[in-house]
């Protein structure tokens, strides 16, 4: 993706207005994967020459910044009555098998929280990692596909890789911001069960590389 699709994806938002939400589908991947592309090129370009890899740099980090605002337009732009499209849209990013992908919309999910102009405190357990069935009402058809499995915040510091690992807890801090300090005690259950679940999937991928190794 180049930074003018980004930018032109980004305007979509500004005059779609209430058709945003059956296209999120189709307008967050391209955008997420042109943040994890960015991340890929950087590491890949490392063996170029010095000149040349400042250049790319530059160019991919242009992309990167011009999707990454127009992920952000797009996601604020979606009505309050679909909040839980939005959520469980970023939640699927945060399942992504790219790493990039996974770190963008941990970020992305950060941001929505603390920008939003509507009250996320009935999605915040979701987001932080609660299970998502309770959104299975909301899709019908096909669409149940878009429902996220284990993709919140809490489950990605589980998580192989550094990046995703960093931009969870930098969404978890911009969500926990957001919660009233008299009810972040509502989330310990939340938080409690989600870690715990975190954990079993590292203990889990450990016992595989071991008997991988064995």
């Amino acid at each position: 993706m180049t930074a003018f699709s980004a930018r032109a994806l980004g305007a979509v938002a500004e005059v779609a207005g209430a058709s945003i939400p059956q296209h999120l589908p189709v307008l967050m991947p391209p955008l997420l994967e042109a943040c994890a592309s960015a991340v890929r090129n950087a590491s890949s370009r490392l063996l170029a020459s010095a000149a040349d890899t400042r250049c790319a740099l530059r160019q991919d980090a242009a992309v990167a910044d011009t999707a990454r605002a127009a992920a952000q337009s797009i996601i604020l732009s979606v009505d309050e009555g679909y909040i839980y499209q939005a959520v469980a849209e970023l939640l699927r990013g945060m399942e992504d098998a790219r790493v990039g992908c996974r770190a963008a919309s941990a970020r992305l999910t950060g941001f929505y929280v603390q920008e939003a102009a509507f009250d996320l405190s009935s999605h915040m357990e979701t987001i932080i990692g609660a299970p998502v069935q309770a959104y299975a009402s909301h899709f019908t058809g096909l669409t149940r596909a878009r429902i996220p499995s284990t993709g919140a915040l809490v489950s990605q510091l589980a998580d192989v890789d550094t990046e995703v690992v960093r931009s969870a807890w930098t969404a978890l801090v911009d969500v926990t911001a957001k919660i009233p300090k008299e009810e972040l005690h509502l989330y310990v259950h939340c938080l409690r069960d989600a870690v715990n679940t975190a954990r079993d999937k590292v203990r889990a991928r450990q016992v595989f590389v071991c008997v991988r190794i064995c």
